[in-house]
């Protein structure tokens, strides 16, 4: 384990999405951005496009434009890195649209302070030559900067078994920002993502790290450096989330191993499956987890929330093994979320309380799943909402200028066979300033026809390491949880 120094990224996201019918259109959804940072995406898809994917935002024009810092990177698979400079604040819906329709992708998403301002072009300062390469050393080209202190980026994708894929970071002062595996069995791709601060430019820089698995594998790869200017843009404090990673758990598993670094002091981890209940989570950090088993009415579906915390920072990678009873016959879908400035005091089960609601819903439109009332002040709550039929495609209520924001991805023809990585369910959270009081929480489903019949929901609440004593009017909790 390292100690982790990893406040240069503002948020880092991972996820992947699987099995689907064929689309050329991503929406991404996530927090809300700072002003004036720096917005990466790294994408992976098969080889059908044949051109770069192009990207709008919620916000429309900014200061500078969407570009690609580094694409046309073609092996086993089709990568690249999108870029926005100098953000607009409140970037909390990102949509790509591929040249041509893929079945699978696998993203990154970072946001970036601490980046000088200008176009794309002018800010990527040297990036690599490589793309296919073969064996477990995967070495990305040498990078000559121009500029002292860059932030240099190496994002790679392999193609093979990804029961035994193994990543390891380079030498410090490389750090790592994480391993997707998209499921356990299979020959989809897994990706890694690490990055450095160069401190003199002109430096002979080969970005490299190692990469084993059975067999020789190969491996996509691509590297750049983008200019750094300390101070540019803008920073987080209190309590927030850092980091976030989703994963595809394939039917009849029994457990799964995944990769993230921590740079806060909770994690929270949702689980969801057919028949599917978490029974133990460990780490190589030894940290140890808690948590609440919830079941759907009506469903044979696990709806579990953990936790660790008083997590160890770490800034390589941390074995984070799952393990589960029943008979997982179902695909299912877990996330990983990383909260830095979490109190260490929360409750008996290390939160202050997790509350499920669930209903049947058999009309078209909205659905209203949750009425909640924080206990805590400027604390963070959250939630997994699973639908029976259907996609989630968005969260109406409350806004992103309450605190709420989903984090998920969305295809517009997912109709809930499990079509999406998400699982065609909705996961978020909360950030709430100051007692907001209760609050309906209202999802947007596509292709709703007749309702989504059952559904079923889990918020979990916890305060901040800045958070006041719990609320109270007239001697009684402030806290509702209504049915729809």
């Amino acid at each position: 384990m390292a100690s982790s120094s990893i406040s240069d990224i503002v948020f880092a996201h991972t996820s992947s999405i699987e099995h689907v019918a064929a689309n050329n259109v991503l929406h991404l959804y996530g927090m809300n951005t700072l002003p004036r940072n720096t917005i990466l995406i790294f994408l992976q898809t098969g080889t059908a496009p044949t051109a770069d994917p192009t990207v709008v935002d919620n916000t429309g024009a900014g200061a500078q434009a969407w570009g690609v810092a580094k694409g046309g990177v073609v092996g086993n698979q089709r990568i690249c890195a999108l870029c926005l400079p100098d953000c607009n604040a409140g970037i909390n819906h990102i949509t790509i649209t591929l040249q041509a329709s893929e079945t699978f992708l696998g993203y990154f998403y970072l946001e970036v302070p601490d980046v000088t301002y200008g176009s794309v072009a002018s800010i990527v300062d040297g990036s690599s030559s490589a793309t296919l390469v073969s064996g477990t050393t995967v070495a990305a080209g040498v990078i000559t900067t121009a500029a002292d202190g860059d932030f240099v980026f190496q994002f790679g994708v392999s193609a093979g078994t990804l029961a035994d894929s193994v990543y390891s970071k380079g030498a410090s002062p490389w750090i790592a920002l994480g391993k997707q595996r998209s499921s356990q069995v299979g020959s989809a791709p897994t990706m890694f993502l690490q990055y450095q601060i160069q401190q003199t430019h002109g430096n002979t820089l080969n970005p490299t790290y190692t990469f084993t698995q059975t067999g020789t594998p190969t491996s996509d790869t691509l590297a750049f450096a983008l200019k750094r200017t300390p101070g540019n843009g803008a920073k987080k404090s209190g309590m927030y989330t850092a980091r976030s990673l989703g994963c595809n758990v394939v039917a009849a598993q029994t457990s799964v191993t995944l990769d993230m670094p921590c740079v806060g002091n909770l994690r929270h981890i949702w689980a969801e499956g057919s028949d599917f209940h978490v029974s133990t989570i460990v780490d190589s950090d030894g940290n140890v987890y808690k948590g609440d088993s919830n079941s759907i009415p009506g469903l044979a579906v696990g709806n579990d929330s953990w936790r660790s915390l008083g997590v160890k920072p770490n800034d390589d990678l941390s074995g984070i093994v799952i393990t589960w009873a029943g008979s997982n016959a179902q695909p299912g879908f877990i996330k990983v979320l990383d909260i830095v400035g979490a109190s260490l005091n929360q409750g008996p089960n290390d939160c202050v309380q997790t509350v499920p609601n669930s209903g049947i819903q058999q009309a078209a439109g909205d659905l209203t799943f949750l009425n909640y009332a924080p206990l805590f002040p400027d604390g963070m709550c959250f939630f997994n909402l699973q639908i029976e039929s259907h996609t989630v495609s968005g969260i109406t209520s409350p806004t992103p200028a309450d605190g709420l924001n989903a984090d998920m991805a969305v295809l517009p023809s997912a109709d809930g066979a499990g079509t999406t990585f998400e699982e065609d369910n909705c996961h978020g959270y909360w950030d709430y300033v100051g007692s907001p009081g209760g609050k309906n929480f209202v999802a947007t489903i596509q292709h709703n026809t007749a309702g989504v019949n059952h559904w079923g929901v889990s918020i979990t609440e916890y305060k901040a390491a800045s958070s006041g004593t719990m609320l109270e009017e007239d001697g009684e909790w402030i806290h509702t949880v209504t049915p729809a």
